[in-house]
This record gives C-alpha cells, structure tokens and sequence, in this order.
C-alpha cells in the first residue's frame, strides 16, 4: 500500500484452522512463527514499515497469553512496526517494544450484541488505535505515535465514539492498567492464568 510516499506492507495470520486457506479453499493463512518472520523479511527490502495482524488466544480475558506477548515482540526485532492482535472481543494492553508498538486487543468493532457476549462486561467499550508514523531525516529513524480513541457499541452493533466523560476515561484507564504486566514475566503469567481460569469457571457454570 502507498501512503504518502510510504510504501506499508500488511499480512496477517490465524490461529484458527478451521478460517485458514487450505486444498484450493480461500482463507486466513496459518499462524507460524517461521512464516510470519519470513514474510517480514520478505517485505523489509520494500517497504518503508510493516503491520502485522493476528487473530488468536482466548475470549474474553483481560490478558494475552505468553507465547503472544514472545511472538509480538519477535515480529517486532524481526522489523515489523506495528502488531495488532484481534480475537479476545475485549480490550487488552498495549507495550511499545524496541523501535515498534503492540495492541493486543482493541476489543470489538463492529459487532452486534448477543447473548453470547452480553454476559461478558467489557465487550461493549473498545478503542480506535490512531497510529501516526514520521522518518527523522536526520538519521531516517522512524517514529510511532499512537493515539486512542475510546468508543461504545450500540444495540446496532455500531461504534460511536465517546468523546468524554466517564465511560471515555474508563476506557483509557482499562487500557493503561492492562499494560502494566507486560515487562514481567512472572506477573504477566500469573495475570493470564487467573483470568483464563474464571472465564473457565463462567464457561463451566454456563454448560
């Protein structure tokens, strides 16, 4: 894709088998550690900046797992600029990584509410990530700003941006207490495990 001069490169990868490409049928390509560092290196000779865009992990808890948190941050020193993950219908935490920026869950977009997900708190706040990049012309380091703006689903299933107020500075002070953990492996774990065990726990009293 051009943008202003800017060459930018997406792909992305699931971690879902049954939306992956296979025997002739179109689909999402798989998620491989192996692949996903290949297409960076791929596209490094070029672009100017690389996003990338996975789909995976866990509904609905607060944190991503490990192995995300590893991968995001390889894709990263491999020279992506940018990872976005999708999938938790949450909002999760973000980490700026050497010279790159990671959400790992905006939560939804557009979405329509059901039953399935209105049991879950959180589905219906979430944020446009704005992601703004420059060159120093100095020594052509590049430079990521990254803004957000918080939005609320209706009962449409639309976003509509929420400027101010509470339920604004709700959504940003979710955003910045979920990205605490991420420099703390241990923590972090342990963060994941618990939030993975109640909504087993949710599932379990469901069924």
């Amino acid at each position: 894709s051009d943008c202003k001069g800017w060459k930018i490169g997406f792909f992305g990868a699931s971690g879902f088998s049954y939306a992956n490409a296979h025997g002739g049928e179109p689909g999402a390509a798989p998620l491989h550690r192996r692949r996903l560092l290949q297409s960076i290196e791929e596209l490094k000779p070029a672009c100017d900046f690389i996003v990338v865009v996975i789909h995976a992990d866990i509904e609905f808890v607060d944190f991503p797992a490990p192995w995300r948190v590893r991968l995001s941050r390889q894709l990263i020193d491999a020279g992506a600029g940018l990872v976005i993950h999708h999938h938790p219908h949450v909002l999760q935490g973000v980490e700026t990584w050497g010279d790159g920026f990671v959400a790992y869950s905006l939560g939804n977009w557009v979405f329509k509410p059901d039953a399935y997900q209105a049991s879950r708190g959180e589905t219906g706040r979430s944020a446009l990530l704005a992601v703004t990049v420059s060159r120093d012309r100095a020594d052509s380091a590049v430079a990521i700003v990254t803004k957000f703006h918080p939005v609320k689903l209706g009962i449409d299933g639309c976003p509509t941006a929420l400027e101010s107020g509470e339920e604004a500075q709700g959504v940003c002070q979710r955003i910045a207490a979920l990205s605490g953990n991420y420099r703390d492996g241990t923590s972090l774990f342990s963060a994941w495990r618990q939030t993975c065990k109640k909504e087993a726990r949710r599932t379990l009293y469901e069924i």
